[in-house]
């Protein structure tokens, strides 16, 4: 896996990229996916086929993914995070399903209020996602951590088929359901100032 960036949007909230480059894990999940859609389908936001919220918690090859790639990248950005020293052992991953839609499926618009963190892995180039602070691309392997109060969507989609695979996470050393603006504008301090200490860049 590889870092991409942070991007601070308009709004006070910050946008976390990745890249996973692990085709044969990617492609154990997408496999996973194909045989466990069922129990939500088409009752939930996502208008498509999806697995049972906490589908994905025991899985052995998520739970070593999360741990050795995904939380293992993101502790580059602790820096980011208010009064955080580690991420790694101090997360909670509260569900973790896959979605596929369909030629015309959509997700309508919602948030993840009772978690800090919402994060998608996409499987293939597809509809992007759109949220109330702007609209990022996607392709295969990108990974898109928002905050869970984020309002987000995705529109019907023309392409044959999308997989997705969704975990909402928090982090220890947030007490509260949801992660405030207030924190996130500490969040939005704390970036700027990393940003302009690695590039020189003076405080004004």
């Amino acid at each position: 896996m590889s870092v991409l960036e942070i991007i601070p949007t308009k709004r006070d909230a910050v946008v976390f990229h990745l890249k996973c480059t692990n085709d044969k894990v990617m492609e154990y999940f997408k496999q996973k996916i194909d045989e466990n859609t069922g129990p939500e389908d088409y009752k939930t936001n996502v208008q498509g086929k999806m697995t049972e919220y906490a589908f994905f918690l025991k899985d052995p090859i998520f739970i070593d993914f999360m741990n050795k790639e995904f939380m293992k990248e993101m502790q580059k950005f602790t820096q980011v995070f208010p009064t955080a020293k580690s991420l790694v052992g101090e997360t909670r991953i509260i569900d973790a399903w896959g979605n596929k839609l369909e030629k015309g499926g959509e997700v309508i618009p919602h948030e993840h209020t009772l978690s800090n963190w919402s994060t998608v892995l996409y499987f293939c180039d597809s509809a992007p996602l759109e949220t109330e602070v702007g609209t990022f691309k996607t392709f295969k392997g990108k990974i898109i951590t928002i905050p869970g109060w984020l309002r987000h969507w995705v529109s019907p989609i023309n392409c044959k088929e999308r997989y997705n695979l969704v975990w909402n996470w928090n982090y220890s050393l947030v007490t509260k359901k949801e992660l405030s603006e207030t924190e996130t504008k500490s969040m939005m301090n704390n970036y700027n100032t990393v940003k302009k200490e690695k590039t020189g860049e003076k405080n004004e």
